[in-house]
């Protein structure tokens, strides 16, 4: 390798070791009212191994007065197969959900630990009760009932054996000639997602319970809840007729809120099923249920309300609605949540949620019961973990922090929080510098004429960033770059370049408002947006024309090629992830076929089909409009798994520029990275269901940089 090259992967190997924080198990102690314990999941890339590896923190601290006063870190522990750990009501026993190879299949394990005894251990998967289980963050859970003898989880509906008409089956159930019988899963990440439902282990029996044939065949269950009695069973059910459509990322699909009484079976539903809602919690008496709701088949992500009912009303009256139009850019935004984090409450009217705030994501308290709304933290990335007696535990980081483990003691007579640092696994990246970059766009959308545009702008600090500019914008398009660490800006920022994360027009964090600007204007408002932000850039740091490069995934591939094609003497080159190339080729091979007209500016219904005009009109908004005026190299990179956006759309678009004689270099990768390096957004951490190789992401950034040098 060359020099350039050996300094690309020392300085990827030492950024990878980074970790994120994945949560925080809280208990008290049994001998001191004073001590509180906490469990904290992290995980981090093992290039050698080539694998996601988890590990365990652990620590006390003391509370004296309502002042945090010491803290003690009892050290690291790897964890093997862990999918899924709860902790009692009680605080003496632990559901473990583990998946372990047993002669090279997968098992789930439920596994219930009192103190060092594992007391239960039962294998779901010999079972034969269900499916899968689910681990995933739109099905997946596992709740202690508050007495301790149950514990709730989803599965999948155990299907029919089947059989070929020209094999005798040894099970007499088995149908035959539906071996091949096509089944609709839940699209991207949710592979093997069929029909998820409701099952619960009783430790007095020791017997598995189905509570999914007492359900509608046509909704698929996630976020279930025990009542605070214990006596029924809370949960959304996610409308599967007349056909799926990709749930993964989309709060936008129909849905309710249900309860089932465990004596009766009888199902009663809080909602209509015309709106969506997609996660609930219970307040810590038990008394009422919050929950987040969207309009279906508007954007995939958006500006949500939280509504909040007593059980013994059906219609949930508003705590927060949706913020159309912010007063100013330091007042709330709106809710821009994607759940609603577990055991987060204050007291029984108050909790604490996160939620993407313009550029970054914000810690703020909501009373229930009032209304009333307070911003407690507003800069970097905030993620709140927990709540523990009256103790707040989150995570935060900023471009050049990695995620930092704290926590602070509530106190409701002050509007600041005194922030405790519990975890810092390495050190600030002195090197890098960043700034929030203000914007007033130059193309005026006529209905929304009053939105901005925000970038972050990461530099080398010490002065050398004679490499130039990259511009990152990013997926969704509904998503946001936020103000946390990123490992791509990271690298790239190391190595010498400048990195220009933009929020066009359409992101969130800004109000309704500005996520409505973007849909019928795509290929033009986003990418007019993105170009200005790097002409402005550009000048300001004085990088030279041949050193301005473009990179993104899968929306922000689509503005990519757009920049390239739009502006063909102004980008350098260009880097794309699973690129949208021609949305009017996408919608019949797609998982959300929805995006596809809502993003062109089509009215979307399940009955809708393609039209001569409505195929010209997606055509038009796509970049391979513009293929024919690229000037720059291009560098593919492809993951051949891909439902969001399929592999075809790159392959569409590479053709295209061979035929043309262009410069284009592809990779084609047989797995799929990370969400977050494909769509470039911190807002949401999911991992692919695919096998992960966690090489690729240092391979793609190496790529880039050949590319850019």
């Amino acid at each position: 390798m060359s020099h350039f090259e050996e300094n690309c992967v020392s300085i990827y190997r030492d950024l990878a070791r980074f970790s994120s924080l994945d949560g925080v198990i809280v208990t008290r102690s049994d001998v001191r009212d004073d001590v509180t314990h906490w469990e904290a999941t992290w995980s981090h890339r093992d290039i050698e191994r080539n694998s996601k590896v988890s590990f365990r923190s652990t620590g006390s601290l003391f509370l004296e007065n309502g002042t945090l006063t010491k803290v003690n870190n009892s050290g690291t522990t790897e964890i093997n197969g862990e999918k899924f750990v709860r902790v009692s009501p009680c605080g003496k026993k632990k559901a473990i959900l583990r998946e372990v190879l047993v002669k090279d299949t997968k098992h789930c394990f439920l596994e219930i630990w009192s103190g060092l005894c594992k007391t239960f251990c039962i294998d779901l998967t010999d079972e034969d009760i269900h499916g899968k289980v689910h681990f995933d963050s739109v099905f997946g859970c596992l709740e202690w009932s508050y007495d301790g003898s149950k514990v709730l989880y989803v599965a999948e509906k155990k299907l029919q054996k089947t059989c070929s008409f020209f094999k005798k089956s040894k099970d007499a159930d088995s149908k035959r000639g539906d071996e091949f019988l096509y089944r609709e899963e839940w699209g991207e990440q949710l592979v093997g997602s069929y029909h998820p439902s409701l099952y619960y282990y009783d430790l007095k029996s020791s017997m598995v319970f189905d509570l999914g044939q007492h359900l509608p065949n046509d909704i698929s269950v996630s976020n279930a809840l025990w009542s605070r009695d214990d006596s029924s069973v809370v949960f959304i059910g996610w409308k599967s007729s007349p056909w799926k459509l990709g749930l993964m990322y989309c709060k936008n699909r129909f849905s309710t809120v249900y309860k089932i009484d465990l004596s009766t079976k009888d199902l009663f539903s809080f909602s209509d099923g015309t709106s969506c809602v997609f996660a609930a919690d219970l307040s810590p008496d038990g008394s009422r249920l919050i929950c987040l709701e969207n309009v279906p088949f508007g954007p995939h992500m958006q500006c949500c309300k939280l509504k909040c009912l007593d059980f013994n009303e059906t219609t949930p009256p508003m705590v927060v609605d949706v913020v159309n139009k912010p007063v100013d850019s330091n007042s709330f935004q709106g809710l821009f949540v994607g759940t609603i984090p577990r055991n987060c409450w204050i007291s029984n009217d108050e909790l604490i949620l996160h939620s993407i705030h313009r550029s970054n994501i914000a810690l703020l308290k909501i009373n229930i019961r009032t209304g009333n709304l307070l911003l407690l933290e507003t800069e970097g990335v905030w993620n709140v973990l927990c709540v523990s007696n009256g103790i707040i535990f989150a995570s935060h980081s900023t471009p050049n922090v990695p995620p930092v483990l704290k926590c602070a003691s509530y106190d409701s007579t002050k509007n600041t929080l005194e922030w405790v640092t519990l975890e810092t696994p390495f050190a600030a990246l002195t090197d890098i510098k960043w700034s929030i970059k203000k914007f007033q766009p130059k193309l005026v959308n006529d209905d929304f004429p009053d939105l901005d545009i925000e970038a972050v702008l990461l530099q080398p600090s010490g002065g050398n960033s004679s490499c130039g500019l990259i511009v990152n914008p990013h997926g969704g398009p509904h998503s946001a770059c936020t103000a946390g660490f990123d490992l791509f800006s990271a690298c790239f920022c190391k190595l010498g370049f400048n990195v220009l994360r933009v929020n066009y027009r359409g992101s969130l964090g800004c109000g309704q408002n500005n996520v409505l600007s973007l849909p019928g204007n795509v290929g033009k408002q986003d990418v007019a947006d993105v170009h200005q932000a790097a002409q402005a850039m550009a000048t300001d740091l004085q990088v030279p024309s041949n050193k301005i490069f473009v990179q993104g995934g899968s929306h922000g591939g689509f503005l990519t090629l757009h920049l390239v094609g739009q502006f063909p003497d102004f980008y350098a080159a260009g880097g794309v992830r699973n690129p949208v190339c021609n949305i009017s080729t996408m919608v019949s091979a797609t998982d959300i076929t929805d995006w596809c007209f809502y993003e062109g500016g089509l009215p979307f219904s399940y009955e809708k089909t393609m039209t001569p005009e409505s195929c010209q009109k997606l055509l038009e908004c796509s970049p391979i409009r513009y293929v024919k005026e690229v000037k720059s190299p291009l560098l593919f990179m492809i993951g051949s798994s891909d439902l969001r956006v399929p592999p075809s759309q790159p392959h569409e678009y590479i053709h295209a520029l061979q035929g043309l004689g262009k410069e284009v270099r592809v990779l084609k990768l047989a797995i799929n990275l990370d969400e977050n390096v494909r769509s470039g957004s911190t807002a949401s951490k999911c991992p692919r269901t695919y096998t992960a190789d966690y090489n690729v992401v240092g391979h793609v950034i190496l790529h880039s940089l050949i590319l850019y040098d």
